[in-house]
């Protein structure tokens, strides 16, 4: 099964709930160049951060994001910003050595449930969307059903 979101979809449900800009393109098949418009003064700047997908677990996704003192404080801004408005994030997204994020899917309740029951395979780049390669997982027999759907 394929779980799809667009760049226009995840833009616009992030500008509504956050009132935050950010667009989207391709870089590769695992790396999406996440754009974030910032107003100074009279002009408005965008800030390009390089986000890879390292791995796709069955219960986490971790992320390797470009370097830089100011891509550092920013990812560390963002996460603050995030965490203090949704404090249910504290453990599940955990900034890590080198500039790997981790998200600890299992541990927020929303969540939890499924990772439970999906098995989620990988996280591929496309022109204009992300997609997901899923499984239902039967839990009593520990074993996938692989493409239903």
């Amino acid at each position: 099964m394929f779980i799809t979101i667009s760049f226009a979809e995840l833009s616009e449900y992030i500008k509504s709930q956050y009132g935050k800009c950010f667009s989207f393109s391709k870089t590769s098949e695992k790396e999406v160049c996440v754009s974030y418009s910032k107003d100074f003064f009279f002009k408005t700047v965008q800030v390009p951060v390089s986000i890879s997908i390292d791995e796709v677990k069955l219960d986490a996704i971790h992320i390797i994001y470009d370097r830089g003192l100011g891509i550092d404080m920013m990812i560390a801004g963002t996460l603050s910003f995030l965490k203090a408005k949704l404090p249910e994030l504290t453990n599940v997204i955990v900034l890590k050595k080198n500039h790997q994020l981790s998200n600890l899917l299992s541990r927020l309740s929303q969540t939890k449930s499924l990772v439970e029951n999906l098995w989620l395979h990988d996280i591929l780049v496309h022109d204009d969307h992300f997609e997901n390669k899923t499984s239902f997982w039967l839990n009593y027999l520990n074993y996938p059903i692989l493409n239903i759907l």
